[in-house]
């Protein structure tokens, strides 16, 4: 059975094949087209010499992975497309310290972190580039906790989740283009649908046949975080067509197809 196939930051295409039979899903037709919304992100400051970048926040698994921009404390911090401030935190005691959040109009969102000090509040509505507070290096109970510079985050797609490793993206490939909150997948995979079986297991159902099992939450999140689902979960009451499913894949495998 195929297992343990999606850690996070891998595309979906590093998944073992499965076989054709994602036709019992309904799930072979036309071709899927990404999200037609899109954003066109601009920089949060004027510095754009990162300090500590988005791979190396996850290498050391950053609870919200991002990028770092160096620059000293009390320059403007601006959001980085239009949307809805959804959350002020003007306390100093947490490692991100005095931070924002941003709900972006289509589905994405940004997170502004060591700021020392705020000018928006829960519930308004900002412009793309607007300033929404200054940069600083607040962090674990003082206004220099840290070295100063803005982190920021993004998180798109549908696990897209504010102070979380949920959607996490690379800010610097998406900013100053227009970009789907939904991304569109590479050219190397497919897109799909999630699957659940009555007991709870979850698999993902492509386009192209693939069947994959994945084991945790994490590998679901980092699966969404491509771009490559769609639609909602599709929750069997049955698990027949599951054990068809992961029969041939097997079968499959036995016979060194995959």
């Amino acid at each position: 059975m195929e297992s343990n196939l999606m850690p996070s930051g891998v595309g979906r295409r590093s998944f073992i094949a499965g076989s054709t039979a994602a036709a019992a899903f309904g799930l072979v037709g036309a071709a899927l087209s990404s999200a037609s919304a899109a954003t066109a992100f601009v920089y949060p400051t004027d510095s754009r010499q990162v300090s500590d970048n988005f791979a190396a926040h996850n290498a050391r698994n950053s609870p919200n992975p991002g990028t770092d921009y160096v620059l000293p404390a009390g320059r403007a911090t601006r959001a980085v497309a239009a949307g809805t401030v959804v959350m002020t935190d003007h306390s100093t005691s947490g490692s991100g310290g005095r931070m924002i959040y941003i709900d972006h109009d289509d589905g994405a969102k940004s997170d502004y972190l060591h700021l020392s000090r705020i000018d928006v509040s829960v519930g308004q509505r900002v412009a793309s580039g607007q300033q929404i507070g200054l940069t600083g290096a607040s962090a674990n109970g003082s206004e220099t906790g840290v070295g100063a510079h803005l982190h920021i985050s993004l998180h798109l797609g549908a696990g897209a989740a504010h102070g979380t490793r949920g959607g996490s993206v690379d800010f610097e490939k998406y900013v100053g283009s227009g970009v789907s909150a939904a991304p569109a997948p590479r050219e190397d995979e497919e897109m799909g649908r999630l699957v659940r079986h009555p007991n709870g297991s979850v698999a993902f159902a492509a386009t192209d046949g693939t069947f994959t099992i994945l084991n945790t939450m994490d590998e679901v999140a980092a699966l969404q975080a491509t771009g490559a689902v769609t639609g909602d979960m599709i929750q069997l009451s049955d698990p027949f067509i599951w054990n068809l499913r992961v029969g041939i894949a097997q079968k499959r495998k036995g016979q060194n197809l995959v």
